[in-house]
């Protein structure tokens, strides 16, 4: 799943999101715009989706276009 369907499903805003996840604002905004993100901020993300948003996918290896 990608990030921005994973927060559309859960109702919350990209700021929330990079707040409880202890990242930065734009950071996020780049990740929601296909820029692919470092091992462990994917890791991390993927972890706190409960394995909803993979690293793949944040890391833009299962890129479907």
């Amino acid at each position: 799943m990608k990030l921005k369907e994973y927060l559309i499903k859960i109702r919350m805003d990209p700021d929330e999101f990079a707040v409880k996840c202890n990242l930065g604002i734009a950071s996020v905004y780049r990740y929601l715009n296909g820029k692919p993100a470092r091992l462990k901020t994917a890791r991390a993300i993927e972890k706190f989706t409960n394995f909803e948003v993979s690293v793949e996918e944040l890391l833009g290896i299962n890129d479907e276009k």
